[in-house]
């Protein structure tokens, strides 16, 4: 299955399809191809058209793109490219295959779910990694290590991702906080969803990484809970609900959360930043361990599955285009010989007539038959003097010449050939000589051990009568042995 066509040509980039609208930006997904039939997919963020004069909207998304651009982790989605096209300025980024928090969160509120604790769990750890990366990160100026003191200020449901194949990535840094910004943020200026705004965030205060701990808060609330821990009628009363630290315990809300859960809440949501997690490594650590504590065994393929199961629209729409886009961007070997370039197999499905193609590699074949040249024949039959030799009958050699000597020696050895009786009860893939020296022994045995206790029992010498010779020896077939 082919992507679709592109609706316009931007730059280097074919723009395939808008994927979401906001009041700054739009994002687009598009598609830059290069030499050899290479392929790669991207997600476009470009101004809106009617704010791309607005010099305070570019130097947002030309900070995005510096401050993002620094960053390199799992958990955070890529900054590859930063231009202008025509006086629009664009950011290509990393294109994740999949829905945002946001999206989630609202599909749940529809089938009166609430995100399991596992999951819950799960995705805030993950978004935690990537927060824990970006307040950490450090450049190089002078050979020494300087800190960014990166501070995100706008962590929400709507700039946190999630691919089909589980994997959840934060992005936005819009309106991120670093030492590298070229434009710095006025003092008593707000920035950020008023919803997810810390205390000291929504007072205008100076912000630093346990701003970004608050809002991981009121998102872990959210994705348990399936409400905003203050959200009121209207952004005044929601600020200062916000200011006063006044929500309703998860508890409450939802049964499943049991108290060692909702303590971990309760400090990710304190109103004084002295009393919550001072850094992300530990409000990890702690949900790590309460995790480990309650058994939980969670990978990115259990999330998987369940969007699988929350989304199955986009299951059954991406299973074929997910494989398709992967091939997409793989560069196609050119065929052999100097041939013509040929179809792929994946792409050339069978004729009107019904018959399948007349060869088929597989799905990563990119050569056709008529690139191969002319079959390959069969090996033609030896000669007849070459099957005269194989079916002669072969001379013995020297080693069954000796075996052959040796074979009389071996029977008089064995007692002429003779078996013992118990020999003929012998098990399944045991000979008839082994069978039969085994029985030997275990009679010898037997008569050795009643010799032996007869020996040592106590006798009462008879009056009269001369002594007796010693007794034989237990072992009759020891004697033997040292004969031959």
């Amino acid at each position: 299955m082919a992507l679709p066509a592109p609706i316009e040509q931007f730059g280097k980039y074919q723009i395939l399809e808008r994927i979401a609208r906001g009041g700054m930006a739009e994002i687009f997904k598009a598609r830059m191809e290069g030499i050899g039939g290479f392929h790669r997919l991207y997600a476009i963020k470009r101004i809106l058209p009617s704010l791309s004069t607005n010099r305070e909207y570019i130097d947002m998304l030309v900070d995005e793109a510096k401050i993002a651009g620094l960053l390199s982790h799992a958990n955070i989605v890529q900054i590859l490219d930063l231009g202008e096209v025509k006086g629009q300025y664009y950011v290509a980024m990393e294109l994740v295959d999949g829905p945002d928090l946001g999206q989630i969160l609202e599909r749940c509120r529809q089938r009166g779910i609430t995100l399991p604790v596992p999951q819950a769990v799960f995705v805030l750890i993950e978004v935690l990694k990537g927060l824990e990366y970006a307040h950490k990160r450090q450049i190089l100026r002078g050979n020494k290590p300087v800190p960014l003191n990166i501070v995100h200020r706008d962590v929400s449901p709507s700039n946190v991702l999630v691919s089909l194949q589980g994997e959840v990535k934060l992005t936005d840094f819009g309106i991120a906080k670093a030492n590298v910004k070229a434009l710095e943020t006025l003092s008593g200026v707000i920035k950020g969803k008023f919803d997810y705004m810390s205390p000291e965030q929504a007072s205008g205060e100076d912000v630093d990484p346990r701003t970004d701990l608050f809002a991981a808060g009121v998102l872990f609330y959210e994705l348990l809970c399936g409400t905003h821990p203050f959200h009121q009628k209207s952004e005044i009363k929601t600020i200062e609900a916000i200011r006063q630290g006044e929500y309703t315990p998860p508890s409450a809300v939802n049964s499943v959360v049991d108290y060692p859960l909702e303590v971990i809440i309760d400090r990710a949501l304190a109103r004084d930043r002295e009393a919550r997690y001072a850094t992300a490594t530990e409000f990890k650590d702690a949900l790590n361990r309460y995790a480990h504590d309650a058994g939980f065994i969670f990978t990115p393929a259990t999330l998987a599955g369940f969007l699988k199961g929350l989304f199955p629209e986009s299951a059954k729409l991406k299973r074929t285009p997910t494989i398709t886009s992967l091939r997409d961007q793989e560069t196609r070997p050119l065929p052999v010989g100097g041939g013509p370039l040929v179809e792929d197999d994946e792409d050339r499905s069978t004729d009107h007539s019904g018959k399948p193609p007349p060869f088929s590699g597989g799905r990563d074949d990119t050569i056709t038959r008529t690139n191969l040249g002319p079959p390959l024949r069969p090996p033609a039959p030896p000669p007849p003097a070459a099957r005269a030799r194989a079916t002669r009958p072969r001379a013995p050699g020297r080693a069954e010449a000796r075996r052959a000597a040796a074979a009389p020696a071996r029977a008089r050895r064995s007692g002429g050939g003779r078996r013992h009786p118990e020999a003929q009860h012998r098990a399944p893939g045991v000979s008839a000589r082994r069978a039969s020296c085994r029985a030997s022994r275990r009679a010898s045995c037997g008569a050795s051990c009643r010799g032996e206790a007869a020996r040592r029992a106590p006798r009462r010498p008879t009056p009269g009568r001369a002594a007796r010779a010693p007794a034989a020896s237990p072992h009759p077939r020891r004697g033997a042995f040292r004969l031959l």
